[in-house]
């Protein structure tokens, strides 16, 4: 099976020292442990746009499971609220795949 290259957009405003990981029910995504997590990037975060991103090759027509973290500079864990997000990698991978996601709020939060 190929591999097809999907970026993660997550919108979350963060602190200095915060980064923000996706992590997941593969070993592409960690395998639901935080030490495993991937890491994203907040190289084009900005206040107006808190975008961090990054690009985790899966397996075509593969079914994940995630979630983000927050990981604190002390190494502090905060995981986003459920549900879990999901997506299906596309069959064919002949498309640029992007995921744009937001951090999930409790409910009534």
């Amino acid at each position: 099976m190929p591999w097809c290259p999907v970026t993660f957009n997550e919108i979350v405003t963060t602190e200095y020292g915060q980064t923000i990981k996706i992590v997941g029910n593969n070993n592409a995504l960690g395998n639901w442990n935080p030490n495993n997590a991937r890491a994203l990037s907040a190289d084009q975060y900005t206040s107006d746009n808190p975008v961090w991103r990054g690009t985790v090759n899966l397996f075509a027509g593969e079914v994940i499971q995630y979630k983000y973290i927050v990981v604190e500079s002390n190494g502090v864990v905060t995981w986003e609220n459920d549900p879990d997000h999901m997506y299906v990698v596309a069959a064919d991978c002949k498309t640029t795949a992007t995921v744009v996601d937001r951090w999930q709020l409790p409910t009534g939060a």
